[in-house]
């Protein structure tokens, strides 16, 4: 059976506990190209990756690649600051081994060619990358590589109070095209005319998170009873809810989901999917239908921080028996 576990957190006092959390963030945009080659000018900006405003890369015409951002040149095993590198898929970021590029890519050769990951550490940022080439035995310092770059957003402007409009047809979405696969971020807010009834008609659609903020609210359908499928890549889906909003299709994770905001979703159509769904205390539970959680799976526990480093959790009754007799056998060790 699959484990939902349904959770409902009641974040106090967070500031008090001296931070505010930061979520880790994997690009899954269209892939770029950067070339930067033999001989060009690395202080030039069109020779230098600009990933973020804390990360750019390039090279001199020889030695290895640095971060010109933050440093002049290139130090063994420091450069890039702020990097880390490893093999394997960006999604796959939890189990992934990383090291200083130099470490990782020695021979630098032996990197080209292969998938890999850069983690942008300030940023916290997780995306692929594979070299395409390396110009070695100080010959230019070229080199070049293909890599992610952040998800592209794609915003409902369909819509209709009296009718259901079709999530897959192209015109219904800024910019035009169907979005469809892991890591892609939809949103339905006031640029459609009205109330959005968004119908999933001929198949299911799989997305990386979803944000509600039309003020006329919005429901996702499927007239055919196929699923709305949360993926992001491995890591958690948000679904950010402003206003009150519905989704009436089946929802099926691939992977942990909250439900974070200042507003309502309800969910009718039942959830699926080994994994967690969480919703945070500023949302209204009492909007989560009874037959969108699986029957007698019980709660995962889950520590909330507090003013007084105490948690404060729900926990749903089932389950409930493994605990108590938890405690008892916890007091008759205290007993003589």
């Amino acid at each position: 059976m699959s484990r939902i576990a349904f959770l409902i957190l009641a974040c106090v006092g967070f500031a008090a506990s001296g931070g505010t959390a930061k979520a880790v963030v994997v690009w899954t945009g269209p892939n770029l190209t950067f070339t930067k080659a033999d001989l060009a000018d690395w202080t030039l900006p069109a020779n230098q990756d600009r990933m973020t405003g804390n990360v750019w890369i390039t090279r001199k015409n020889n030695q290895g690649i640095f971060n010109i951002q933050q440093e002049a040149l290139f130090t063994h095993n420091v450069s890039p600051v702020g990097t880390e590198w490893a093999y394997g898929s960006a999604a796959n970021w939890p189990s992934l081994t990383f090291a200083d590029w130099e470490t990782w890519a020695y021979p630098p050769l032996s990197m080209v060619g292969q998938d890999a990951v850069v983690h942008l550490i300030a940023d916290d940022i997780f995306l692929n990358i594979k070299f395409l080439s390396w110009t070695s035995l100080a010959s230019g310092g070229g080199f070049s590589y293909v890599r992610s770059t952040p998800p592209v957003t794609s915003d409902w402007k369909g819509g209709s109070t009296s009718a259901p409009t079709d999530w897959g047809t192209a015109a219904n979405w800024n910019p035009s095209g169907v979005p469809d696969g892991p890591g892609v971020a939809v949103s339905f807010g006031n640029e459609a005319a009205s109330a959005n009834i968004v119908d999933m008609i001929s198949v299911g659609r799989k997305v990386g998170g979803i944000a509600f903020s039309a003020t006329t609210g919005t429901t996702i359908q499927s007239t055919g009873g196929f699923a709305l499928t949360l993926d992001n890549g491995g890591n958690e889906s948000t679904l950010f809810v402003a206003g009150n909003h519905a989704i009436s299709a089946p929802v099926v994770l691939n992977n942990d989901a909250k439900i974070d905001g200042a507003g309502t979703l309800g969910l009718s159509g039942g959830i699926s999917g080994d994994h967690q769904l969480t919703v945070l205390g500023n949302v209204n539970a009492s909007s989560i239908q009874t037959n969108a959680l699986v029957i007698g799976v019980p709660v995962v526990p889950q520590a909330v921080p507090e003013p007084i480093g105490l948690t404060i959790l729900l926990i749903a009754l089932a389950g409930m028996s493994i605990w108590k007799r938890g405690i008892a056998a916890h007091f008759r060790r205290l007993i003589p």
